[in-house]
């Protein structure tokens, strides 16, 4: 199956507060007082809870409609010059960064395309729904699929490209071979859906996140076998992943808590807290470690120190909903977002 072009729709670079005129006055009132020091300048925010937290303004790139009621998924490709995104419309959107040009891929069997990721190599993207998709990156023809009992609500590559796993809502972590198509493990022990997978970049480990259960586990990736089973967060596990060096893994909650563990041990060596009412979909660790972001309920964004906790970023898009994911780039400049209302927006950490 071939993609098939599309227009960008509603895509233009934008700079300082203009990104905000384009969407509507983003900038909503969120019962949280800002006292700005003008666009990307530092502000403080007081919640309900009279609670301060201190982050400079991210500054908007971009906007890009997915022309889709919700964006789930965003990506960077390896080489930061794509971003691939999926919505539940069911189709996978890629879009080229030089000219905004677009690629869609289509297929999935059922709408809510919940997951999307590129190869290391960037040759190709894997998408998560009712079954697994492997897309050629360029021509959209598909490779693989893959089926589930449940539906998908994450896939990953591993490091080498060799192999995918996906998070399942039957409580199962899925491992197949990318050369011969074949379920290699079965990993079962989440009570509940398994919300978000990961592979250690050294490929040899995979971590897991769970509704209900709340619970974060690991799992060896050539046994099968699980390692280490992490409690801490009060609901929903929404989003994990490990740090560049393998030696953290970092896990958000809709306890709008942010938990880093050490991977050896599985102690929490760290915990983060978004201001109240302020729930976690997403989180992604930048390319050198020191930082991570994250996506909330109300549509804010933000982007904390790794290593002190110390909030850093700040940006509230709470009219566009939820931010359902947030990737960084490889550089680590910038993020990309998706969001409830079907918006793919960038912005630069500079």
């Amino acid at each position: 199956m071939e993609g098939t072009p599309v227009e960008a729709v509603e895509t233009r670079p934008v700079e300082g507060d203009s990104l905000a005129k384009l969407l509507g006055d983003i900038r909503a009132d969120f019962s949280v007082l800002h006292a700005g020091c003008g666009d990307g300048g530092c502000h403080c925010g007081v919640g309900g809870a009279g609670a301060f937290a201190f982050g400079r303004r991210l500054r908007p790139v971009l906007c890009i409609s997915h022309r889709a009621d919700r964006v789930t998924s965003v990506c960077f490709s390896p080489d930061g010059t794509h971003v691939a995104s999926g919505s539940w419309d069911g189709t996978v959107l890629v879009t080229r960064l030089a000219d905004l040009s677009t690629l869609e891929l289509k297929g999935h069997s059922v709408k809510e395309v919940t997951s999307v990721r590129f190869s290391p190599d960037g040759e190709h993207i894997v998408s998560g729904s009712k079954e697994v998709r492997v897309w050629h990156a360029q021509s959209g023809r598909v490779v693989h699929e893959f089926p589930d009992d449940r539906g998908l609500n994450s896939v990953c590559f591993s490091p080498n490209g060799q192999h995918i796993a996906a998070g399942s809502e039957s409580g199962a972590v899925r491992v197949w071979s990318m050369g011969s198509g074949e379920l290699v493990h079965e990993l079962r022990g989440h009570g509940d859906g398994v919300t978000s997978v990961c592979f250690s970049p050294d490929g040899r480990h995979i971590v897991s996140g769970s509704h209900r259960t709340c619970g974060v586990r690991v799992w060896n990736a050539q046994s099968g076998a699980q390692e280490l089973e992490l409690y801490g967060h009060s609901q929903t596990v929404s989003s994990v992943c490990f740090s560049p060096d393998g030696e953290r893994i970092i896990s958000g909650s809709f306890d709008r808590s942010v938990r880093v563990w050490d991977s050896r041990t599985g102690q929490e060596v760290l915990e983060i807290r978004a201001p109240p009412y302020r729930g976690l979909w997403s989180v992604c660790v930048s390319p050198d470690g020191e930082r991570v972001a994250a996506g909330a309920f109300d549509g804010s964004i933000f982007v904390w120190n790794l290593r002190t906790g110390q909030m850093e970023y700040e940006e509230g898009f709470g009219r566009h909903g939820w931010t359902l994911s947030v990737c960084f780039s490889p550089d680590g400049k910038r993020i990309v977002t998706g969001s409830k209302d079907g918006c793919i927006a960038m912005w630069s950490l500079e």
